[in-house]
């Protein structure tokens, strides 16, 4: 599968549904073997969701989700090879309505009217159907519809029934998920030993989501910028800039399974540390590289900040005994506490969720950790708040 299309490639939404045999397996087959087509790149996948059948309802509930592709192929040749992969899972052609082991349609492609014997694009069924509108307003609500000059989005929002359908757990075989508005991308973020790390493996853990680690280890530069910060920081704060760009791509590709991801870092943070660390020119630069990256950066949904006073992160940073951050000096970790609370009060892109680590023990506080688990939630509002623990250990 290419990395990279052409400029003639077209914007694919299909829909996927099964509603017997293994259900999620088939989806989950399906949407792998139409990412490894030739000529077909950028696959995006919706949440899963349990559907009531329409047309003959004495039949199993369906499950179904969207996706969206880039493609070079054309619109009948993408047709032939999504009927192959479905016949491929055991579909069974049987009259209209009726049960499916998989189906796949498409529902737009481009901004392309089609209108022929073996395929009818767009989908003339798409916009009356929650089963249809839901998923892909979640992967794709910009979309436009070519007939009807409204996007995704407000089909939606036209749509009078959008009744008998609810997102499920992938991980219990459809059973119906009642942690269904957990965020897709949490961050936890806190300066140099704040447990960072330690809370987003337990977050991970505990929901069933994915882990992705910033791997600060990996940068060459970083015991020299600890050791001599003047000649070495502009090395050090472009790797890991680069770095955690590329990490960016774990939370644009499709996970077919895990409902959530969790990073122990923002990619935003990068600014930060460059304030502090690069001269003038180095930063002037450093800006440029930024302002190209960022536009195709996520934003995650949800930001975790673990703020800590200055006199325990260095407590920790003692305590885990990394050589190269034996170095840090106080002056540093203060500079960087203060760089951390002006950014993240000013912070706007998402939620954010302050956790006093001075007051509350979130590894050893297994209330306050259960706490923490029930405000991940929807609901909170853009910017940054207190997270107020109903009970405090003793300190």
């Amino acid at each position: 599968m290419p990395d990279t299309l052409s400029a003639s490639s077209s914007t694919v939404a299909l829909s996927l549904g099964a509603n017997i045999g293994d259900r999620l397996g088939t989806l989950r087959q399906a949407l792998r073997l139409i990412e490894q087509l030739e000529g077909v790149s950028q696959l995006n996948v919706s949440h899963f969701y349990r559907t009531a059948p329409v047309g003959y309802t004495a039949q199993p509930d369906f499950i179904n989700c969207a996706a969206t592709l880039k493609t070079t192929l054309g619109p009948e040749q993408l047709l032939g090879l999504l009927r192959g992969i479905e016949e491929r899972l055991g579909r069974q052609r049987r009259e209209r309505w009726r049960q499916r082991e998989i189906d796949i349609d498409i529902l737009l492609f481009g901004q392309q009217v089609i209108d022929t014997p073996t395929l009818v694009i767009p989908h003339p069924e798409m916009s009356n159907r929650a089963f249809v509108l839901v998923p892909l307003a979640q992967v794709a609500p910009l979309l436009r519809h070519p007939l009807r000059n409204a996007t995704v989005a407000q089909l939606l929002e036209q749509l009078q029934d959008r009744s008998g359908i609810e997102r499920v757990m992938e991980e219990d075989g459809g059973a119906v998920d009642n942690h269904a508005n957990f965020p897709r991308h949490i961050a936890v973020e806190g300066g140099i030993g704040a447990g960072k790390t330690t809370l987003a493996t337990a977050i991970a853990k505990q929901i069933g989501g994915r882990l992705v680690l910033e791997q600060f280890e990996d940068n060459p530069f970083l015991p020299h910028f600890y050791r001599d910060p003047e000649h070495h920081a502009f090395q050090t704060q472009l790797f890991f800039l680069l770095s955690r760009y590329r990490q960016q791509e774990a939370f644009r590709q499709p996970d077919l399974f895990h409902q959530t991801i969790v990073s122990d870092y923002l990619f935003d943070k990068d600014r930060i540390f460059a304030s502090l660390t690069l001269r003038d020119h180095e930063l002037a630069l450093y800006d440029t590289i930024v302002a190209a990256l960022s536009p195709s950066v996520p934003v995650p949904d949800l930001v975790i900040y673990l703020q800590s006073s200055v006199g325990r992160l260095a407590a920790n940073i003692q305590k885990r005994g990394r050589d190269m951050e034996q170095g840090i000096t106080m002056e540093y970790l203060e500079q960087l506490s203060d760089a951390y609370k002006r950014y993240i009060l000013r912070y706007t892109a998402a939620p954010v969720l302050i956790v006093n680590t001075d007051q509350v023990d979130l590894a050893n506080d297994a209330a306050a950790f259960a706490q923490l688990l029930a405000s991940l939630h929807g609901g909170h509002p853009i910017g940054a708040a207190p997270l107020l623990f109903s009970s405090l250990p003793n300190h």
